[in-house]
């Protein structure tokens, strides 16, 4: 996952490279833009958002947004290590979030297990059914809130879990607040490009432009779960694996939707931090590496020879998911 560094100037504003939120966010390569006025004095009246690819020579309009995002910051990020998958009622999280209008409230348990209030927390994805007002700072337009009784990494950030700072963005991903889907062309994925949000009534010339290479986050597939790996008497080695979908799901719901024409995964084997081969899975959760092969790629089957691997599963549009890296 990605996140633009914020953009400064009139306007509050940041791109989000993340997983998708609905199932109509997965179909094709987009990024959530957001904006707010930077301006405790000023009314947000919209922003108009442009990209270049030829390092700001032209720019090409992409979209506006009209309504006013929740953005803000970690104040006090999580301090208890928890598992992902089950509630965490250990941690209470201090958010600050800009805007005299932001009304963040609770949800009933259930509620938050069907996907409702959640928040963008550096690169966490997190629900949360309490939400406790703290205080209101009028000159800033701040208002902070407790989040407790929490659901960790959720849309496959649980690998974000521990890597909490205070001071990281906050964004209220289902609140009332304008947050936007971009569609983007294939072409724009992984080309670093120079992106600018220009406030109403404002100069692209004014604006202040950041670097940044859409990875088409929403279109990947997500982490493989619950690796298990095993040596037989004659050192073949065998991986087996389950799925996890990007589909839109809940906590309330059972098993994992098929959401690819093909249910299919890779793995990258590697040895002396060499890739040596690559072995491909169609319709299966397992896969064989002989001992055989392991001769061939330059290995010595048997303990005391680990064999380490990277297992991604892909999509339908050819991108691989993140890995998950798996020794023995």
């Amino acid at each position: 996952m990605s996140i633009a560094e914020p953009f400064a100037g009139a306007l509050e504003a940041v791109l989000l490279d993340i997983p998708p939120l609905r199932d109509e966010w997965r179909k094709e390569p987009g990024l959530l833009v957001a904006a707010r006025s930077a301006d405790p004095g000023r009314a947000f009246r919209g922003a108009i958002l442009s990209s270049s690819s030829d390092d700001g020579t032209s720019w090409q309009r992409l979209t506006e947004i009209t309504r006013e995002a929740a953005l803000g910051e970690l104040v006090t990020p999580p301090s208890v290590t928890v598992s992902p998958g089950m509630w965490d009622r250990a941690n209470t999280i201090r958010v600050a979030i800009k805007g005299k209008e932001i009304q963040v409230g609770n949800v009933s348990e259930d509620a938050c297990l069907a996907g409702q209030n959640r928040f963008l927390i550096g690169s966490e994805i997190i629900g949360a059914a309490r939400a406790s007002f703290v205080s209101y700072d009028a000159l800033d337009e701040v208002k902070t809130y407790d989040l407790s009784v929490l659901l960790r990494g959720q849309q496959d950030t649980d690998h974000e879990m521990d890597a909490h700072a205070a001071g990281e963005i906050v964004c209220w991903l289902d609140g009332p607040q304008g947050l936007q889907f971009l569609p983007l062309p294939w072409s724009y994925v992984d080309k670093p490009r120079l992106w600018k949000f220009v406030p109403h009534g404002g100069h692209l010339e004014d604006s202040e432009s950041v670097l940044f290479a859409p990875t088409a986050r929403n279109c990947k597939p997500f982490h493989v779960r619950d690796i298990r790996i095993s040596r037989d008497g004659s050192n073949n080695i065998t991986w087996t694996w389950e799925r996890a979908s990007r589909a839109a799901r809940t906590f309330l719901q059972h098993g994992e939707p098929l959401d690819e024409e093909v249910e299919e995964y890779s793995i990258d084997v590697f040895h002396a931090g060499t890739l040596k081969r690559t072995i491909s899975v169609t319709g299966a959760r397992t896969a064989a590496y002989s001992a055989a092969q392991q001769i061939a790629d330059g290995n010595t089957p048997g303990a005391g020879h680990p064999v380490t691997c990277d297992l991604f599963q892909v999509s339908q549009s050819f991108l691989r998911g993140p890995s998950t890296r798996i020794s023995l």
